[in-house]
């Protein structure tokens, strides 16, 4: 039984024993008013922070459906359309437990339940949101699968028997953050076969992953010199060039990302970081992180939330340097509006 479920179970009983009213011997039990039961029951949960665990349990319950996706061959469109329907089936769960909490503790003093399960709604978008940022904040398989990119291609497998139980080995240990440790397989799965893609991007992030930054730049290289479509590697060394410190490489890598995926969402992304933190460029920094944001907005995708942070720093950022009217013409540009208090 989850937290959700014993704290409702809980609050239910114990509702249902204070509005008894019983003797035994001596002692007489009077049942409680009105006022007195809800002014316990919200001691209750004050003390138990009840919504804080409700919306604990929605997250982590759509954390384990995202840690289930399986990333082999698809977009980040797809992979987020899935992680969208995790979320979407916690979205009722969630709110129908609040509003029965908020009945007990007589927020709602008509005692009426009503669920807006319209995905276009205020309180379903309102709620699906406060899930979506619990995740972002504590859900280490969404970062895994939102960066995933596996795409199949001719050279996404091997017809070497040795060469993928090697990768097999080295996938195994990955995916449980031994990357120091998957990196001798995967070397050995591209010794044996030099034209395995994914065997070179795999260790490309390990090498990453570990910081040896211009290994995994030359792993990323041998992919794309394999196959120059590759999206996976093609985003990654750009990451790898500015965890690097090199910036320009890392805008170009961006550009030419985007010149095969007009719609990667993650190379607006990190254009927009690049002119942002290390350019200090704010205006096209700003164009590009509105593309991203209506991107992710597009796939509903739970990055958008980093965007709409990111646009609010610019716009603290740009106000400093008497450029908000620049940014209002770029917001409107974009079609988005920010709340700037």
């Amino acid at each position: 039984m989850c937290l959700l479920q014993r704290s409702i179970l809980v609050l239910l009983l114990f509702f249902m024993f204070i509005t008894n009213v019983f003797s035994e011997g001596d002692t007489i039990r009077r049942k409680l008013s009105d006022e007195e039961s809800k002014e316990l029951i919200n001691l209750i949960f004050k003390q138990n922070d009840i919504k804080g665990n409700i919306l604990r349990d929605a997250a982590n319950n759509a954390c384990k459906c995202i840690d289930s996706i399986n990333v082999i061959d698809k977009s980040q469109k797809e992979i987020a359309g899935e992680v969208n329907k995790c979320i979407d089936n916690e979205v009722s769960t969630y709110q129908t437990s609040l509003l029965i909490f908020k009945n007990l503790s007589g927020e709602n003093d008509k005692n009426i339940i009503s669920l807006n399960t319209s995905k276009d709604s205020k309180e379903y978008t309102m709620y699906y949101r406060e899930i979506e940022k619990r995740l972002m904040d504590s859900c280490k398989a969404l970062k895994s699968v939102a960066a995933a990119e596996n795409k199949e291609s001719k050279y996404s497998s091997s017809d070497n028997p040795e060469a993928l139980k090697q990768f097999g080995f080295g996938s195994k240990l990955s995916q449980k953050d031994m990357f120091e440790e998957a990196i001798p397989h995967y070397l050995k799965a591209v010794e044996l076969d030099p034209l395995f893609v994914f065997a070179w991007d795999n260790l490309g992030y390990c090498y990453r992953n570990t910081d040896q930054l211009q290994k995994a730049i030359n792993a990323y290289k041998k992919s794309l010199a394999i196959n120059p479509y590759g999206e996976m590697p093609a985003l990654n060394i750009a990451v790898a060039y500015e965890k690097n410190n090199e910036t320009d490489k890392a805008i170009d890598a961006y550009k030419t990302y985007l010149v095969n995926y007009p719609e990667g969402v993650e190379g607006y992304f990190g254009l927009g970081r690049q002119f942002m933190f290390y350019k200090k460029d704010y205006e096209e920094a700003l164009k590009n992180m509105c593309k991203a944001y209506n991107l992710y907005i597009k796939m509903n995708s739970p990055y958008r939330v980093d965007a709409e942070k990111m646009i609010n720093t610019l716009y603290s950022m740009m106000k400093e340097k008497k450029k908000e009217k620049k940014f209002d013409e770029i917001l409107k540009e974009n079609k988005i509006s920010i709340n700037k208090n």
